[in-house]
């Protein structure tokens, strides 16, 4: 019951909001609730288990649509997490941008009952991704993520925001079709299934025997089609022109929550690789997360815009998440262990790039671009951001005492040579990239090269609070998880 309310009532909401109109106040009111009302059936969730432990609760004898166990639950609480961070984020951002008009040339968004509209739709299609079971219901989620995410896109009603939709709904809508096919040639490879078997349940899946040769062809299917939507090269194209022309709030909940999806749906697939062909995948998948990584570094160094920049980024760790996965489920059994590691490294990139994104938000009200030449001077002109962005840039790139240094260490320590000196090189050049970058924009004085703005316009406080909360409580639990490694 509390998985069907989960995916029901954002959805619920997201009608109620719309028929708002211009009641701006209830609907911030009605999607702050919608946030609440979600995070607490998360909690219940994991408190009213009956065995303590999240086990799936959909079994061979009784398939089900929904169920969870340990990584829908992480993915799942980090979704609604960030969802909570960015709608009390948008509540104070909103009324700014339209005020300063944040530098996009328009006085008159998306209105604000549409948009929180589209939003708590979002939160509900990534629940029912989260919480499938069955890969059909599965596929039909993640395109409802990308239909309900799109408008969102396009916020500002620009044209670059416009093309951006368009370019984001038409590749994953591709990508999509492809994850669809692999699908069809999933159902295809099983050996031995009878008419009224639940073919397409994970429960079933997990003890059905496959055709090695259909099922490799499956496999690329969906790693090729799901890896559209997660942001994996050479997929990725509408990643960095969705991310720049989004909102803050939206960037942060693509990148920090709607590429975990995807994510999800490979993993369920990587679930059931027959030992026979696991090198197979395994090398393939490798493959991809090293171009991912390779693809950031390279875009990273040249890049010229902050946004599009963090968008990279989310591609690399993508990447590395794509790598971690690999050899954990793909190996020869003895590092099923480190699927903590993996939940680590999904829940520090969420937090950290929601925060990055929120930050830049703020930056591009300040500064009217996104240009990173025209930043200078931000611990000057506006300290508490220019501390929040360098920080989150350190932390990004897995610095000590960043989360996301013990799974990057766990990943060199366990993959094979060449793919830990590739992804340490490629690791080195992202860093270097995005240090540059931090200390060009934190450092140096407003207006000291020709095209760097020297007065930025102030912003209220309430802007600050929610990525300083965030930046808070990633920061504390780096240190204890720090100290704890430390002692250990």
């Amino acid at each position: 019951m509390l998985s069907y309310l989960t995916i029901i009532l954002p959805f619920i909401f997201a009608l109620a909001i719309y028929f708002c109109k211009k009641n701006e106040a209830l609907a911030r009111k009605l999607v702050l609730i919608a946030a609440g009302t979600h995070a607490l059936c998360v909690i219940l969730l994991l408190f009213f288990n009956k065995n303590a432990k999240l086990v799936l609760t959909s079994t061979i004898e009784n398939p089900t649509l929904l169920g969870y166990d340990t990584l829908s639950w992480i993915v799942l609480a980090i979704t609604s997490t960030l969802f909570i961070f960015c709608t009390i984020h948008s509540i104070a951002w909103i009324p700014v941008a339209k005020k300063l008009d944040g530098g996009n040339g328009r006085s008159e968004p998306m209105p604000l009952n549409v948009f929180y509209c589209f939003m708590s739709a979002l939160l509900g299609s990534m629940s029912l991704v989260i919480l499938s079971q069955n890969l059909a219901l599965t596929w039909v989620s993640i395109e409802a993520t990308t239909l309900v995410s799109a408008p969102l896109i396009c916020y500002n009603r620009t044209k670059a925001s416009l093309e951006a939709m368009w370019k984001y709904l038409l590749i994953c809508s591709v990508g999509i079709s492809i994850a669809l096919f692999g699908t069809m040639l999933l159902i295809h490879s099983i050996i031995g299934a009878s008419h009224g078997d639940p073919i397409l349940s994970l429960a079933y899946l997990k003890t059905a025997n496959f055709n090695s040769g259909w099922f490799k062809a499956a496999f690329i299917l969906a790693l090729a089609g799901y890896g559209t939507k997660m942001g994996l090269a050479p997929f990725h194209t509408w990643l960095p022109d969705a991310y720049s022309e989004s909102p803050a709030m939206v960037s942060a909940l693509l990148s920090g929550a709607l590429i975990n999806c995807s994510f999800m749906a490979i993993y369920r697939f990587t679930e059931l690789v027959p030992a026979d062909i696991a090198p197979f995948c395994q090398n393939l998948m490798f493959a991809i997360g090293i171009l991912s990584v390779a693809v950031a570094g390279i875009f990273i160094v040249k890049q010229c815009d902050f946004n599009r920049m963090l968008a990279y980024s989310s591609v690399e760790h993508m990447g590395l998440i794509l790598i971690l996965t690999a050899i954990i489920l793909l190996g020869d059994g003895s590092k099923k262990g480190l699927l903590p590691v993996l939940f680590i490294h999904l829940f520090a990139h969420s937090l950290t790039k929601m925060t990055l994104f929120l930050t830049a938000g703020n930056i591009l009200l300040a500064y009217g671009t996104r240009a990173i030449t025209a930043v200078r001077g931000l611990y000057k002109t506006m300290p508490t951001t220019g501390k929040l962005w360098f920080l989150g840039l350190f932390l990004i790139t897995a610095c000590p005492p960043s989360l996301i240094f013990y799974p990057e260490l766990y990943l060199v320590l366990n993959a094979p040579l060449f793919v830990a000196c590739a992804t340490l090189l490629f690791l080195f050049v992202v860093f270097a990239g995005m240090m540059n970058v931090g200390v060009r924009m934190a450092n140096g004085v407003p207006g000291d090269i020709e095209d760097s703005i020297t007065e930025p316009r102030k912003l209220p406080k309430g802007v600050i609070a929610t990525p300083l909360m965030a930046m808070s409580f990633l920061f504390i639990v780096s240190i204890l998880a720090f100290i704890t490694m430390l002692f250990n």
